[in-house]
Order: structure tokens, then sequence, then C-alpha cells
């Protein structure tokens, strides 16, 4: 396969709460992998000699999704590879930490295929629904932001849902 616009994806396993170096870690092992593929060599060759190496560092929301993207990028053909931790810090052993796609070449039909993964961030994303009188509204951002409310917006109720964790809190206006 003749690659023209090499490109590696990682997608890092968000449940374990790794530190910002624990992920860093993961992924120079996903990519240490690569080195382990002697069928790619050409890819790998042309990716390692791109002056610009493009690497795509992806969101998984746990182990089981994980799995399920290999799996997804298996059956087109993709083969991917996990990164196992041994579990010496930050998270229990045997913990699935990363995938790593092969080299691939960034195309159209690479964009596509890739369209439905989110890029990972270690900021929180939280979903505010607040309702005011006369309507309500549904923001999702990792910065929340607060217009000073009108008398005719005025909130009567907040939501804050951190996207990590199952627990909604609710406060009413008094």
């Amino acid at each position: 396969m003749a690659v023209s616009n090499p490109v590696v994806y990682i997608w890092i396993n968000k449940s374990l709460k790794m530190s910002a170096g624990k992920v860093a870690a993961q992924a120079a092992h996903a990519t240490a992998q690569l080195f382990g593929s002697i069928a790619a060599e050409d890819a790998i060759g042309k990716w390692i000699m791109a002056p610009h190496k493009t690497v795509i560092v992806l969101e998984a929301r746990d182990q089981q999704h994980l799995t399920n993207i290999d799996m997804y990028m298996y059956n087109r053909g993709i083969e991917c590879r996990q990164v196992i931790d041994e579990g010496a810090n930050e998270v229990p052993s045997h913990s699935m930490t990363a995938l790593i796609s092969p080299v691939m070449d960034k195309n159209d039909e690479t964009d596509k295929l890739m369209s439905t993964f989110n890029t990972y961030s270690d900021k929180p994303m939280y979903t505010v629904d607040a309702s005011f009188i006369g309507g309500s509204i549904d923001y999702r951002s990792p910065f929340i932001k607060f217009n000073k409310p009108t008398a005719y917006s005025r909130i009567t109720k907040i939501k804050i849902k951190d996207q990590d964790e199952p627990n909604t809190r609710s406060k009413k206006d008094s």
C-alpha cells in the first residue's frame, strides 16, 4: 500500500484518569509497538522520514470502548495494537490503556472513518442544562461561562453533570 500522507491514530482509555505523564508514556508505548510490525515497513519508513510526524490522539471512554474500537477497525481491515499496562503505578495491572492504528494514509476515506471519534482531552466536559423562564438550553463545553441573566431570561433551574461521572447535581433558584 502506497502511503503519501502518513498518519497514526492512538486511542487513550479515559476512564483510567491517568496523569498527563502517564498518558504520554502510554502513547509512547503504543508508538513503539509500530516498530514490531514487519508488514508495514514501507509505511513506517515514510512516517519516520516525514518532516512532520502526524499522530492524532483520540479518546476512548473505557476499556470496553477500546475493545469495540479494535473490533470496529479490524472489521474494516485495519489491525490495531493494544497497550496493556503492567500496573506498576496509577492504573490496575492488565488494564488496556491505549490502542494504536498502523501507519495509515490520511485522506478523505480515512478522515471519514475517523470522524466519529473525539480527540483526547484531559479537561472535564460538562453538560449544563439551564431552564429559563420562556425556554431552556443544553450547553456542552469544557469551560462553563454564563452571561448575566436579564429579567427576561431568569434562570429557574441549573443541572451540571460531569461527563465522566454519572451523578447529576441540581440546584433550584430561591
